[in-house]
């Protein structure tokens, strides 16, 4: 051990003079209260409703992004792939999804009429691209722009064989 160890080890604890800081919670938030998160599929209890979330990923960009959703204006956890299970009261609630990579993109918004004791489904799926907007909806839903991936890729195999072409052509001359 070094001087300063040892200094620093008869050196009383000192106390804070000051209370500690009290934690700020959002208006509406109960300390305790429960909030909203992905809980196993099983059937709503009869007095309350239940928001089942399919959420499939961009084309080729799901390894790298992940979900963000919110249910009523309260963000709530998902993650992609999986049958997200929410319990809610009986009522009308607003579901927005968005895909966040560098930033958010892909956002996409409904309303569900969620009744007692019944499991509403509701489908997502995250654009191909940052220049589309995701789909959301009652059905299973498609990857919207992933026919510009699509276009991209034909289009560079066309220059790729456009140039074996004329390398082909220049060594027969």
């Amino acid at each position: 051990m070094n001087l300063v160890s040892l200094w620093a080890m008869s050196q009383p604890i000192q106390q804070w003079s000051q209370p500690p800081i009290q934690p700020t919670y959002a208006p509406g938030y109960e300390p305790g209260q429960r909030t909203l998160f992905a809980q196993p599929h099983r059937p709503p209890a009869p007095s309350t409703a239940q928001v089942r979330l399919h959420l499939k990923p961009g084309f080729l960009s799901g390894w790298n992004t992940r979900p963000i959703v919110w249910i009523d204006g309260i963000p709530v956890a998902a993650s992609w792939g999986d049958t997200n299970a929410y319990p809610i009261p009986p009522g009308r609630h607003r579901i927005e999804v968005w895909t966040a990579y560098l930033y958010q993109y892909g956002h996409a918004a409904t309303y569900v009429d969620a009744r007692p004791g019944v499991a509403a489904d509701v489908f997502y799926a995250a654009p191909s691209s940052w220049y589309f907007s995701g789909s959301i909806g009652y059905t299973p839903q498609e990857n919207a722009g992933t026919w510009m991936i699509w276009l991209s890729w034909g289009f560079s195999l066309a220059m790729i064989l456009f140039l074996f072409f004329i390398l082909f052509l220049m060594v027969l001359i």
